[in-house]
C-alpha cells in the first residue's frame, strides 16, 4: 500500500486493492450459502431477513466515488462494487436456519441454541413457535417460509418436538 499511495500516487489503484478482501469475503460467503442450501437437508429458509445495510451502503459509496472520477481502475472497482452489492443482497435477503435434533443454528450469525435450551415447541395452524425462556421466542410463520414446504416442515418439527420431549 505504501508503494501504491506514496510512490505511485495512484489512489484509484489503492482503493481497488483495499476493496479486494471485501469482495473475496463476499464471494466466499455466497459460495458457502449456496453449498449450505443445496446440501443441507435440515435447513429452513425464510423470506424475511435484516439486510446488511453497512455492507450495502459501503458498496454504494464506493460506486458513487467511482462514477465521479471514472478511470480504468475505478471502472474495475465499480464492477467489483456492483458484484459485491449483488452478492450481499442475495445472501442477506434470506434468513437460513438449521433446525434438527442438535438444536437451532442461524447461517452467517453466531446464534446457536441446543435442543436442551428449548423450553417448549408449539405448533399452530399458521406458525411454529420455539420458546427458549420467557423472553426469547423464535416464531416461524407459514407465509415467511420459503423452503421446505409447510407440511414437510411441520412433520420435521413434530419429530424434533418428540425428540426434545424425550431428552
Amino acid at each position: 500500500m505504501y508503494l501504491i499511495i506514496y510512490e505511485l500516487e495512484n489512489y484509484e489503484l489503492a482503493m481497488l486493492v483495499i476493496f479486494l478482501p471485501f469482495l473475496i469475503s463476499s464471494i466466499l460467503t455466497f459460495r458457502k450459502f449456496d453449498i449450505f442450501t443445496s446440501e443441507n437437508k435440515n435447513h429452513v429458509m425464510l423470506s424475511k431477513s435484516n439486510y446488511n445495510f453497512w455492507n450495502i451502503g459501503f458498496a454504494l459509496l464506493i460506486a458513487l466515488f467511482c462514477i465521479k472520477n471514472l478511470t480504468i481502475y475505478t471502472g474495475i472497482l465499480l464492477l467489483f462494487a456492483l458484484a459485491f452489492l449483488f452478492l450481499e443482497y442475495t445472501v442477506s435477503k434470506r434468513r437460513v436456519l438449521t433446525i434438527d435434533e442438535s438444536g437451532i443454528v442461524e447461517f452467517g450469525k453466531d446464534k446457536h441454541r441446543n435442543i436442551n435450551e428449548i423450553t417448549s415447541i408449539n405448533i399452530y395452524p399458521n406458525n411454529v413457535e420455539f420458546r427458549f425462556n420467557e423472553n426469547e421466542i423464535l416464531q416461524i410463520n407459514q407465509n415467511d417460509l420459503v423452503q421446505p414446504e409447510w407440511n414437510d416442515f411441520i412433520e420435521r418439527i413434530t419429530k424434533i418436538k418428540t425428540y426434545a420431549n424425550n431428552v
